[in-house]
């Protein structure tokens, strides 16, 4: 009786390849030690490498000089430890400069327990790493923008709780970000006036409306300084 035990492996190893394809830009495999043997055609497609530039360790020459000691590491380290791979940096593109790419590589074992060979593949991940140095940039700006206001300036969440107030405030009140977190703004505001100040606020956010008031707020020296206060609904695109 002749066993189709080949064939259903080959089978495997073709859907499985498929799904690679479908879902990693690059996917490619290496020996036990984790030394590059057998070419990847979708590697030198999204790397712009040749053959002879893939192999062995020559993959470290696309990634980006300042990410190429951390790839090093982790892919050493990894190998040495049989564990799983996992790590982000930015490899060369082929038309020219650089865009991320998480790497996941996982060591497939022989029916004895020993690693047969490593499988790997690259994800792009270059948009999202795009849009998040977009908004750090983007919070910088504000932050600069909010210090340097002759203004106090303040976020809240959904709630109406306190989670950002600008440099302006800290030294007018003369209290730490922390005290003045969460529902610890109410305590800058004069006794007298603070139960409708609140309510109206409150009111504010359930109606999802933008808002205005005046109340009087203690300065660091105990002093009391009216102010008007304007606040607006910051919506999500999902429209929370």
């Amino acid at each position: 009786m002749v066993s189709d035990a080949p064939t259903q492996q080959n089978d495997s190893e073709a859907r499985f390849r498929l799904l690679l394809g479908n879902i990693a830009q690059a996917f490619w495999e290496t020996d036990p030690d984790g030394v590059v043997v057998v070419d990847s055609s979708s590697w030198r497609a999204y790397t712009g490498q040749s053959v002879d530039e893939w192999m062995g360790y020559g993959w470290l020459g696309a990634i980006h000089p300042d990410d190429r000691a951390f790839a090093e590491r982790q892919w050493r380290a990894s190998v040495a430890a049989r564990r799983l791979v996992d790590a982000e940096f930015r490899l060369q593109a082929p038309d020219g400069g650089w865009r991320w790419t998480n790497v996941r590589a996982a060591p497939m074992l022989a029916a004895d327990g020993r690693i047969a060979r490593w499988l790997g593949m690259n994800i792009d991940i270059d948009a999202r790493k795009r849009a998040e140095a977009a908004l750090r940039e983007s919070e910088a700006r504000f932050r600069t923008l909010a210090d340097t206001a002759p203004a106090l300036i303040w976020f809240n969440d959904p709630d109406g709780n306190n989670i950002f107030v600008n440099q302006v405030c800290l030294d007018y009140t003369g209290r730490s970000q922390a005290e003045i977190a969460g529902s610890g703004w109410r305590g800058l505001l004069d006794p007298q006036l603070e139960a409708a100040y609140t309510a109206g606020y409150l009111a504010a956010i359930l109606e999802r409306r933008e808002w205005r008031d005046r109340t009087r707020i203690r300065r660091w020296d105990g002093a009391w300084h009216w102010f008007e206060n304007h606040a607006r609904p910051m919506v999500s695109d999902d429209g929370s």
